[in-house]
């Protein structure tokens, strides 16, 4: 019996050079050497987790900031200080910023609203490959 191989995604096409895509297919095997998906998959069981058990009730217009949060603490997870370098360099990003609370309930929509106190300044979400 012939299987069909699934398409590739066209929704990687056109990526900037800068990225490297690789990819697994499922079908045939779920490790190429350094490529898998068990990464990503820990990152959004871990985003699951948090959304689900600890904030339990999370508005639309704040998803961005809970997604922003868990990439930091998932890019941070190893970091070589430990929790406490961690969280020096959390109190370092919070230094001159200011939450109102109109931002935080989302009527404030200036431009610097989408800003989260305490992460780094707002990038897309990566997860670093382990070393």
């Amino acid at each position: 019996m012939h299987r069909a191989r699934p398409l590739r995604a066209g929704s990687y096409e056109g990526l900037d050079a800068k990225y490297l895509h690789q990819f697994v297919d499922h079908a045939v095997e779920y490790v190429k050497g350094h490529v898998h998906t068990n990464g990503m998959e820990n990152f959004w069981c871990l985003l699951k987790r948090t959304l689900k058990g600890t904030y339990i009730s999370v508005a639309a217009y704040h998803l961005f900031r809970y997604v922003d949060e868990q990439a930091f603490r998932y890019n941070e997870r190893n970091h070589e200080r430990g929790d406490l370098g961690r969280f020096r360099r959390v109190v370092r990003g919070c230094a001159g910023k200011r939450l109102t609370y109109k931002r935080l309930i989302g009527k404030d929509r200036s431009r610097n609203s989408d800003h989260v106190v305490g992460a780094p300044e707002r990038k897309p979400p990566q997860c670093r490959r382990r070393s």
